[in-house]
């Protein structure tokens, strides 16, 4: 039995808890607009979820919970996913996968305007910085404790699912894989420079991790050693984000090489589709899931029974 005394002991506890969770989702100087380190994220972590555990058994439940998504029936509507894109993957071709509500790519403040329509599911797949603020942890750690399921692949939203997973965003695709495990650490990994929304969201020059997985390819293939695979990486990592290419870094790497014959081999092997867009490829990874989790919501209707109606329970 419960005494009035210890009732309202438990009133100011659950209130000076909630003032706590108030106070994480206030801007912070030292971490807004900014990446978060791996330790400040797991203790923001604990202190916000009260997640306590290694990054492997996060990891481990965010794995668990895509598979449980996945095996069994998810009651979602196209309209009640949200799904930010750019240019790592074609509107058209998305839409034709996927029915849900597409934004562009996402800019800080967008995740807290988007919940006005109450989505279920938010991907986040491509985000813009530098000409305008990035997206902002709390506001994603807000939709997170608004129950929200938070998906992040391709660009953008692997960058910030490796930097949230502790907090329950789920990442999908190798370059998310990349940045948990430490082998990615920069953002201009996933940085292009692309022409507006207007223009069809034109690449005007190569992200990094792409021109890593077309070089490994073909090393993989045969067509080049490793070193030159590794002195092309090497020449592409020099290069801003804004101008860079993988013929530009072969022509770089040219300059090092006794014979041009290697690189001319691999852009040959380039132009006959050996190219990899390994952005594209995590996206669509995580659209196809997205799709396997849409069901179309069953209509309400009533049934005639003797005497009033009740109603049914084909809900």
């Amino acid at each position: 039995m419960t005494t009035r005394k210890g009732v309202k002991s438990g009133k100011k506890k659950a209130a000076k808890k909630a003032k706590v969770a108030i106070k994480d989702l206030k801007p912070n100087k030292r971490t807004q607009g900014r990446r978060l380190s791996t330790r400040e994220t797991t203790s923001q972590s604990r202190r916000f979820t009260g997640c306590r555990g290694s990054g492997a058994a996060n990891n481990e439940q965010s794995r668990r919970i895509v598979r449980m998504a996945e095996a069994s029936p998810a009651w979602i509507a196209p309209g009640e996913i949200v799904v930010f894109l750019g240019p790592t993957l074609a509107r058209e071709a998305a839409e034709a996968i996927l029915p849900a509500r597409y934004f562009p790519p996402v800019a800080c403040g967008d995740i807290l305007r988007c919940l006005r329509i109450k989505p279920k599911v938010i991907a986040i797949i491509d985000g813009v910085f530098e000409h305008r603020a990035s997206v902002w942890h709390k506001e994603i750690l807000f939709a997170l404790e608004q129950g929200i399921t938070v998906f992040g692949a391709g660009s953008m939203g692997a960058l910030r699912a490796a930097e949230l997973a502790p907090f329950g965003m789920i990442g999908i695709g190798r370059i998310f894989e990349s940045y948990r495990d430490g082998v990615y650490t920069d953002d201009d990994e996933v940085a292009l420079l692309y022409e507006s929304g207007a223009a069809g969201y034109r690449a005007l020059s190569e992200p990094m991790v792409n021109i890593r997985a077309t070089v490994a390819r073909a090393v993989a293939a045969g067509v080049i050693m490793p070193r030159v695979g590794e002195l092309v990486i090497a020449c592409a990592k020099e290069s801003s984000y804004q101008a860079r290419s993988l013929r530009s870094a072969v022509e770089k790497a040219g300059v090092s090489l006794p014979s041009r014959e290697p690189l001319l081999r691999l852009l040959q092997y380039v132009e006959n589709g050996g190219h990899v867009d390994q952005k594209n490829l995590d996206a669509l990874d995580l659209i196809r899931m997205l799709a396997r989790l849409e069901v179309p919501p069953v209509s309400r209707r009533r049934v005639r029974t003797k005497g009033r109606q009740k109603p049914s329970r084909l809900q």
